[in-house]
């Protein structure tokens, strides 16, 4: 049998902390136009908030960086790494769609340190702290094998867009059909990795899985990179939680039925995740991407007045004009739009093309040359 990585449990979250701390601000740069600069794509805020100006934006945005970068070399860890986040989500506030999946999950999985102390003398109290971070990983997988099952099983074209260069038609057709598995896979490959004895094999696969997409979504057409990097954060991730020994002699199993995070962690990543799923709604999908396109239809006469920028992801015919928000959205802010309110034709009577949306999202009128 395959002893994988030797160390306590202990030191894998002493190891685990600075990986997560890391990524995040990595993946805050690789998506600044999420939170920095003035943006055409309209803001998703709720009309109880005022935006805030881009200038203060700005600022705050360096500081969590500035404070998440300090809670690596600062002893008061936790404190600021509170800090970072609280500002972090002071500005999802003032825009839902910086609500990215990746940021979800690894804003997550920094939480447990946030109550963890760092103390080594309660084994109980550690390893369910430990616990909770590996359901937490598991559920990823789990909720997106879920998700893809459930809507039939969401196109991947574009994740393997950079294989259509190098591999024929007869060839690409069976990698697509191939993918119609990948929803099974990924529900397995969850419970595996919550079976000790086997469990490297499921590591083994995720490791590979998680290189792969993050290496086709670094060279796809998702003009996604913190996507990417989350796929590759992961790795380590994965091998800290799952790798080797995990078990502690004198942790008692009961103790994990009296511990509030468990039963929030299952709550909030696999039993409210999956209703999300069965109810028609999009759940979070950090390892995948969504691979639909969000598109809005508008009436034919606010064609005109919309920007030469917006026009670009316009397809007009002479009933409708139809607005590609992912295209629009991956192309200024990169990622994916997480919250999309905008006017279909029958609100049209109530809109203008710099009129206030419903939830008061704006679709601005500027002039933007070709």
């Amino acid at each position: 049998m395959i002893e994988g990585l030797r160390a306590g449990i202990p030191a894998r979250l002493k190891m685990m902390r600075p990986i997560l701390t890391l990524g995040t601000i990595v993946m805050l740069l690789t998506s600044y136009p999420l939170w920095i600069g003035n943006n055409e794509f309209p803001r998703a805020i709720s009309e109880q908030f005022h935006p805030l100006q881009s200038n203060v934006e700005l600022a705050l945005f360096i500081a969590s960086m500035l404070f998440l970068a300090a809670s690596l070399i600062i002893k008061y860890t936790r404190l600021l790494l509170g800090a970072g986040l609280v500002l972090l989500l002071i500005l999802c506030i003032n825009d839902y769609n910086r609500i990215q999946p990746w940021l979800l999950c690894t804003g997550s999985l920094l939480i447990p340190f946030l109550l963890y102390n760092g103390r080594v003398d309660d084994a109980n109290r550690y390893t369910a702290y430990f616990i909770s971070l590996q359901l937490i990983l598991a559920s990823l997988y789990f909720v997106n094998g879920f998700y893809l099952l459930m809507t039939n099983g969401v196109s991947t074209y574009e994740v393997l867009a950079p294989i259509e260069s190098i591999a024929s038609e007869r060839q690409m057709a069976f990698i697509l059909r191939l993918s119609s598995t990948l929803p099974y896979i990924l529900m397995l490959n969850a419970i595996l990795l919550l079976i000790p004895s086997i469990r490297y094999l499921s590591v083994t696969f995720s490791i590979v899985l998680n290189l792969s997409l993050g290496v086709f979504i670094f060279a796809g057409q998702l003009h996604n990179p913190s996507l990417a990097v989350f796929n590759l954060f992961l790795i380590p991730l994965l091998l800290l939680a799952f790798s080797g020994q995990t078990r502690e002699r004198y942790f008692s199993p009961a103790y994990l039925l009296r511990f509030p995070l468990f039963y929030v962690v299952l709550i909030g990543f696999l039993i409210f995740p999956v209703i999300r799923v069965i109810n028609g709604q999009i759940a979070f999908s950090p390892v995948l991407n969504k691979g639909t396109h969000e598109v809005v239809t508008l009436p034919v006469e606010m064609h005109p007045t919309l920007s030469n920028y917006q026009k670009a992801f316009c397809k007009i015919d002479e009933y409708q004009c139809a607005l590609d928000l992912t295209s629009w959205f991956r192309h200024e802010k990169t990622g994916e739009p997480q919250v999309l309110d905008l006017p279909s034709t029958s609100q049209q009577e109530n809109t203008t093309a710099s009129g206030t949306i419903k939830n008061n999202l704006r679709l601005p009128e500027v002039s933007i040359s070709e």
